[in-house]
């Protein structure tokens, strides 16, 4: 007999790399603003770029089930092939991405929360001291699934 368990969804409880991830959540960037140096960001001011940069804000948050520990970057995304850190706290309905080091990123592009290279479900759990089965189980009704039969 075997238990499937997180396995079932391609994520390894033994960090093994054969299997491949069977889910991916991902939203679209909503708005890109340009911060001034000491601009502070979100809920309680608590984000903050000391040189100024370009954040990015995405319509998911906690009422989504996006973990609130992936605040003040502990948590990340994958835009364009970058990994960009959440910046400030993640608010109920929205999340701030710093874009800094994205600047070509556009209003309207997908944004990755996980399921691919740079956001792989174990180092995100691993960040904010969880399991990856916690951030599948923790989503929301309010996320829209989508199943493709392979």
């Amino acid at each position: 007999m075997v238990r499937l368990g997180i396995g079932l969804y391609g994520i390894s409880s033994s960090g093994s790399t054969q299997l491949t991830p069977a889910l991916r959540l991902r939203t679209t960037l909503l708005q890109k603003k340009n911060i001034l140096p000491g601009d502070t960001i979100g809920y309680a001011r608590k984000g903050l770029l000391p040189e100024g940069g370009i954040i990015g804000v995405i319509p998911i948050g906690y009422a989504d089930g996006y973990d609130r520990r992936f605040s003040q970057g502990r948590g990340w995304v994958s835009l364009r092939g970058k990994r960009c850190p959440i910046i400030g706290n993640v608010c109920m309905d929205t999340c701030m991405i710093d874009l800094t080091l994205c600047p070509e990123a556009q209003e309207g592009d997908e944004v990755v929360l996980f399921g691919d290279e740079l956001t792989e479900l174990n180092a995100l759990a691993q960040a904010i001291e969880t399991i990856p089965y916690e951030l599948i189980a923790d989503l929301s009704p309010r996320i829209q699934r989508v199943y493709y039969r392979a």
